[in-house]
C-alpha cells in the first residue's frame, strides 16, 4: 500500500473523477406541478398553476427582459436570460440567492443537466451553444458556426448524452452529444423554429413551426402536427403525461404592442384552452415536472436517492451536502471486508467508486477478477495494480489506525461498524500512474482521473 499511503495520508479529499461544484443546495418546497413563463416585454416571469390558471409574479427583483428559463427542482432555483442586461442569473422561487451567474447577450435557450450541475445556452449573436457549471464557472463552447446558425431553444436527454436545439438560420431541428460532437440535423424545412422540448415518457420531441407544434420520435420521424394557430407564433412548449403547453405572442397590427397568452392542449383529443391570456410577449416555459426520470450515474459518480441528480462518488461522506435529499451523507459507517477478498480485513465504505452497494454485490460482478486475475494475452500491468484496484472496489475508512481494530470488532446488529467517517480514495498522481500501464479495456473499467 506504499502509493496509497504515500499519496492519501496527508489529505482525505483525494480526488478521483470529474470535479464539480454544485449550486447551494436549497429547499424545494414544491407540492404541486406548475408552469413558468418569462414574459420578456412585460419583464416579468410568472408561475402559473396548470389547474386554475392561476398566476403570480415570482419576486424576483429586477429580471430584465427574461427570454429563456429553467428550473432546478432539487434546488428551486429558476435559472434565466436577461437580455436587456445581457446576464443569465438565478435565485430561488421566494427571491432568495439571487445572483448573476454569466455576463452574457441573446441568450434564447438554455437548459440545465441536473445530473452533472451543468447549464448549457445558446447564443443567437455569437451563433454558438455552450455549457458551463450552474454557478457560471468552467465555462467552453460546444458548437460554433460551422454547427449552427441563429440556434433558439434547446433541450437535454441525459438518459442518451444529448442535447437537441431549434435552428432558425438552418431551418432545422438538429442534435448533438453533450460535449458537442457528431451535431447533425434531423427535422429540417423547419419554418421559424423557436421551441422544442422531449416528453421523456414517450420518448418524443415537440417543437415550434411559425405557427404550428409538431411532435415527432427523438430520430425525427414520424413527424405529426398537434397544434395551428394563423398568426400566432409559438415562442415555448412545455409537456406532460395529458397536455402539451404552448406559449404565443401576435400583433394584429403592426401600429400596436405585441400581445401574448399561454394555452394547453389535450394530448387525447386536441381540445385547445387558454390557461393565460393578457401578456406583453411569452417566450420561454417551463414545466416543474419536466425533468428527466431517474438517470443513470456515469463511472465514478453517486446518484442521489431522489434519482434526478449525481455527486461524484469522492464527494459522498465528506461532511457536505451535496444532494438536496441529503443522500449522499447517509449511512457513512466503515464496514470491515470480509476475509474471503483477502485483503487483511480493513475498513470499506459503500458504495464504491463502480456504483456498487454490498459486498454481496461486488462477489458476484467481474470487479472481483481485478483483485485475484492474471494478466492475460500480453497485458502489461503495474505492480501496484491490485493494490490499487482494492481501494477503488473498497474505498479505505478513514479511520485513525489506533481505532481500526475496534471499529472492526464493534459491530451493529446489521453487521455495520459503529464507526462514521470518511472514505479515502486513490489520488490522482497514483491513478494515473497505475492507469498510464494499462490497456484501453481495462482504463474503461475504472473512473477516470481527471
Amino acid at each position: 500500500m506504499t502509493g496509497f499511503q504515500l499519496c492519501c495520508a496527508v489529505t482525505i479529499c483525494c480526488i478521483f473523477g470529474i470535479a464539480a461544484q454544485p449550486g447551494d443546495p436549497g429547499s424545494s418546497n414544491i407540492s404541486e406541478p406548475f408552469l413558468l413563463v418569462a414574459d420578456r416585454n412585460g419583464e416579468i416571469i410568472l408561475q402559473v398553476n396548470i389547474t386554475s390558471g392561476s398566476n403570480t409574479t415570482l419576486p424576483l427583483g429586477d429580471v430584465g427582459e427574461p427570454r429563456a428559463l429553467d428550473h432546478d427542482p432539487l434546488t428551486d432555483y429558476v435559472y434565466w436570460s436577461d437580455n436587456q442586461n445581457q446576464k443569465i442569473h438565478r435565485a430561488r422561487r421566494d427571491g432568495s440567492g439571487r445572483e448573476t451567474i454569466l455576463d452574457i447577450s441573446y441568450v434564447n435557450g438554455l437548459a440545465l443537466d441536473h445530473a452533472r450541475g451543468d447549464i448549457y445556452w445558446t447564443n443567437s449573436s455569437e451563433l454558438t451553444i455552450s455549457v458551463a457549471k450552474m454557478d457560471g464557472s468552467s465555462t467552453r463552447t460546444l458548437l460554433t458556426l460551422s454547427a449552427v446558425s441563429r440556434p433558439y431553444d434547446l433541450v437535454l436527454d441525459p438518459r442518451n448524452g444529448l442535447m437537441y436545439w431549434a435552428d432558425d438560420g438552418n431551418e432545422t431541428i438538429a442534435r448533438a452529444a453533450m460535449d458537442g460532437s457528431n451535431p447533425t440535423a434531423i427535422i429540417t424545412g423547419v419554418s421559424d423554429p423557436r421551441a422544442v422540448t422531449i416528453d421523456y415518457r414517450e420518448d418524443r420531441l415537440y417543437y415550434s413551426d411559425r405557427y404550428r407544434v409538431y411532435s415527432s420520435d427523438l430520430l425525427g420521424n414520424d413527424i405529426q402536427q398537434l397544434l395551428y394557430e394563423s398568426g400566432t407564433g409559438v415562442r415555448g412548449i412545455a409537456v406532460d403525461e395529458n397536455y402539451v403547453y404552448w406559449s404565443s405572442r401576435y400583433r394584429r397590427d403592426s401600429s400596436k404592442p405585441w400581445q401574448g397568452k399561454v394555452g394547453m392542449l389535450s394530448k387525447s383529443d386536441l381540445t385547445k384552452t387558454v390557461l393565460v391570456e393578457g401578456l406583453a410577449s411569452p417566450f420561454d416555459i417551463r414545466l416543474s415536472t419536466a425533468a428527466p426520470p431517474a438517470i443513470r450515474c456515469p463511472l465514478g459518480y453517486f446518484r442521489c436517492g431522489h434519482g434526478h441528480a449525481c455527486t461524484l462518488t469522492w464527494r459522498r461522506c465528506d461532511g457536505r451536502t451535496d444532494c438536496s435529499d441529503g443522500s449522499d451523507e447517509d449511512g457513512c459507517e466503515c464496514l470491515p471486508i470480509p476475509v474471503d477478498f483477502n485483503l487483511g480485513g480493513r475498513l470499506t465504505m459503500l458504495p464504491n467508486q463502480l456504483g456498487q452497494t454490498t459486498f454481496e454485490e461486488i462477489r458476484n460482478s467481474s470487479a472481483v477478477d481485478l483483485l485475484i486475475g492474471s494478466p492475460t494475452n500480453g497485458q502489461n500491468r503495474h505492480p501496484e495494480f491490485r493494490e490499487f484496484a482494492s481501494t477503488v472496489i473498497f474505498p479505505q475508512c478513514a479511520v485513525p489506525k489506533e481505532n481500526d481494530t475496534t471499529c472492526s470488532l464493534s459491530r451493529h446488529a446489521d453487521n455495520a461498524t459503529s464507526c462514521m467517517n470518511k472514505p479515502l480514495l486513490p489520488c490522482r498522481s497514483w491513478c494515473e500512474e497505475v492507469l498510464n500501464t494499462a490497456d484501453t479495456r481495462m482504463k474503461k473499467r475504472f473512473p477516470t482521473c481527471d
